[in-house]
């Protein structure tokens, strides 16, 4: 029996070797090493699907090499500084290129994996408050993680050079884990760390968050917040997150947030201001508090980049303020028949509603502030005095439903531009009928304003409604018009574009929801919807392009018109920099590869819950 244990001793041996090399070759999974006490975080992982959108992203950058629009603002800059200034900024520069030389930017921008986290976490130095925390683990090539680590490394040595060694740099190894810490004094909230691990880079702005997080990464201690039980469930109801994972815990971040309460309810122990602050700060807190939680996954079909959202409420979220403000709106049942099939963008949102929160605001200054009441009872008289009450007569008015759209001009421009329509649901029509004929009565009182004849008067064209007319406007070619119609505030930038919208509403014309515009998102819509947007976004970037390039020639030309001889050396920096932005629009027209966007939010197949949809269409490459 002695002679056969030697040699199972060895196969034994042999295989527990084999065993364990296998365990350190397991690929790190870096989801697991993200601490639950994260209120935010995001995955993202490597698609092929949208690799031919790189293509576009290179020739942004190819633009901004091309018009030297970095070089040429750092030469502005430098031409304001004397001669030794530039040399010593010239020095720091090359020692910060120098260091940072072996960083792959390009590794980290297309890394195979990204996972990014932050927490609101205690501080436990001399200023005990929260502060926010970040978390970034990213899977590169082995060199380029060790590349990348060397780099931030240089960096932080930088910090210590300059600091003369009051902010050291500090190196050490957890198991294969090579850990580099700037150790900033324990009085500062942040002590930067980068380690590497293999292929994988992690990074933090806390030193024992960054330990904390490597331990999870190689050992699988504790939960991760990805192990949370509402992810899972909300995952059940969106598609795979080929592209991205992002989970919101608003919950948890509230509560981190309450820690500010608590410091300052500390820190002014015997100060009865700050008491009243903190019970200040807590009520806020709790006003707002109206999502638990938000799961948004990101995917790619075709050339379509996806996004789909599932959001809880917390509970008792109806009866906060902000709720009130956001959520008491009238969803659109008939959102198509307000958008006509040729508009260039379009935004219906149940909006804003003003009146609670006015409500909140008054209660608490007068329950918190009493000293505020000789205030609150000068602005009760001044509102009577003129006629006006802002919350009876303005707020209450208007529910917050909303719908804005934008028409093609009637003839084109080479700065873009259209007819606009803009709804607003109104409950007290004739109420802001009145206050908008005195507004106009009160605009003409002003001295400055007499040469602008400004007036108010029947429009012939469109019934109910009135026109508004001044000297400026008639300059610009707008006739601007107002009316009341269906519970409807409505104002168009003339009255076609009125006209447009009522012929939609009245299936007299086709709607957006039948025109190749919508029908490219390949979105299905059923149902009320809180809010539906559209942005022609390629049309947008050009446009915005457009104006930049106009600026920058002919700014420096007004500029020297107005200018006399004297101004002129005062002026040569905001020349130079207007001279910019042609270049800037060159770059920006690039981006018009985002051709256009479309988001919808709708309520939820379960109570308390709301889905959002969105999609962005990418011109295929190789396509103008």
């Amino acid at each position: 029996m002695k002679t056969l244990r030697k040699p199972w001793l060895g196969i034994l041996a042999i295989l527990a070797c084999g065993i364990a090399a296998s365990a350190g070759e397991k690929k790190l999974e870096l989801r697991r090493a993200v601490p639950a006490e994260a209120f935010l975080v995001a995955h993202r992982t490597h698609n092929p699907e949208r690799d031919f959108q790189r293509e576009h992203f290179k020739e942004v950058w190819k633009t901004v090499e091309e018009t030297r629009i970095i070089e040429r603002a750092v030469q502005i800059v430098a031409s304001r500084m004397s001669r030794d200034d530039v040399d010593k900024a010239k020095a720091v520069l090359k020692e910060i290129r120098e260091a940072a030389a072996s960083i792959k930017l390009e590794a980290l921008v297309n890394a195979k994996e990204f996972v990014y986290a932050q927490a609101m976490l205690p501080f436990s130095g001399e200023i005990n408050v929260p502060t926010s925390q970040h978390l970034v683990l990213a899977r590169l090539t082995p060199e380029a993680a060790a590349g990348t680590q060397q780099g931030i490394k240089n960096l932080f040595g930088l910090v210590e050079k300059y600091s003369g060694g009051q902010v050291p740099v500090e190196e050490s190894t957890e198991g294969d884990a090579a850990v580099v810490t700037l150790a900033v004094p324990r009085q500062a909230p942040f002590q930067p760390t980068v380690i590497r691990l293999g292929d994988v880079l992690l990074f933090s702005s806390s030193e024992q968050w960054a330990r904390k997080s490597l331990n999870m990464l190689v050992r699988g201690e504790g939960k991760s917040k990805f192990d949370d039980p509402r992810l899972a469930h909300a995952l059940e109801h969106l598609p795979k997150p080929e592209d991205g994972l992002t989970f919101y815990d608003m919950g948890q971040q509230m509560s981190q947030m309450r820690g500010l309460v608590d410091f300052v309810r500390s820190a002014g122990q015997n100060d009865p201001r700050a008491q009243r602050i903190a019970g200040l700060l807590e009520r806020i807190l709790d006003e707002v508090a109206i999502v638990d939680y938000e799961v948004t996954v990101e995917y790619t079909e075709g050339n379509l980049n996806r996004g789909a959202v599932y959001g809880k409420l917390a509970p008792g979220a109806e009866n906060k303020t902000l709720f009130k403000v956001l959520g008491s709106g009238e969803p659109f049942a008939d959102w198509r028949t307000w958008v006509p099939a040729n508009a260039t963008s379009y935004s219906l949102t149940t909006g804003i509603n003003l009146h609670p929160l006015y409500e909140r605001i008054i209660d608490t200054v007068k329950e918190r502030f009493p000293e505020a009441e000789r205030g609150l009872e000068r602005f009760e008289k001044l509102q009577a005095r003129i006629g006006v009450r802002l919350d009876a007569d303005i707020l209450q008015a208007f529910s917050g439903e909303c719908v804005s759209v934008s028409l093609p001009a009637a003839s084109p421009s080479p700065l873009g531009g259209g007819a606009s329509f803009l709804a607003m649901r109104c409950q007290k029509p004739e109420r802001i009928r009145e206050l908008l004929h005195r507004a106009i009565d009160a605009v003409k009182q002003i001295p400055a304003m007499a040469a602008q004849q400004v007036q108010i008067s029947k429009c012939d064209d469109l019934e109910g409604f009135e026109q508004v007319s001044a000297t400026a406007l008639a300059s610009l070619g707008v006739k601007p018009v107002i009316g009341f119609r269906d519970g409807w505030m409505m104002i168009g930038s003339n009255a076609d574009a009125v006209k447009a919208v009522l012929a939609t509403r009245a299936g007299k014309t086709p709607s957006i929801a039948d025109s190749p515009a919508f029908k490219q998102f390949h979105l299905k819509v059923d149902g009320p919807v809180h809010s539906i947007r559209y942005r022609n976004t390629a049309d947008e970037i050009r446009q915005m392009a457009a104006v930049l390039n106009q600026a920058g020639l002919m700014g420096p030309m007004l500029l020297g018109m107005v200018g006399s001889k004297a101004d002129q050396e005062k002026l040569k920096p905001v020349q130079e920099t207007l001279a910019l932005l042609p270049g800037l629009g060159k770059i920006v027209a690039k981006f018009d590869f985002l051709q256009a966007q479309l988001s919808v939010t709708q309520s939820g197949s379960e109570p308390g819950v709301y889905e959002r949809r969105t999609a962005t269409v990418i011109r295929p490459a190789g396509k103008k």
